[in-house]
């Protein structure tokens, strides 16, 4: 009886850790995202209208996209 309740509990502790993980990959997914919007679409266009107007025309966002773990 003990052993069965002992791996019922770990399993079900295998579960939370799961979930955990998955978690933390949704949460790395969207933080990279964020980033990604941040340093392709905000930054370039601040850039862009806060720089001297001979260097306005040469400003162009990045291409690059973002890596798959958090920066």
């Amino acid at each position: 009886m003990l052993g069965k309740d002992l791996y019922e509990r770990i399993a079900k502790l295998g579960e939370h850790w799961a979930n955990v993980g998955d978690r933390l990959n949704k949460a790395v997914t969207a933080y990279n995202e964020a980033v990604g919007s941040l340093e392709a679409r905000v930054l370039p266009a601040a850039s862009a209208n806060c720089a001297p107007p001979a260097t306005r025309a040469r400003s162009k966002p990045s291409n690059r996209s973002p890596p798959k773990r958090a920066r």
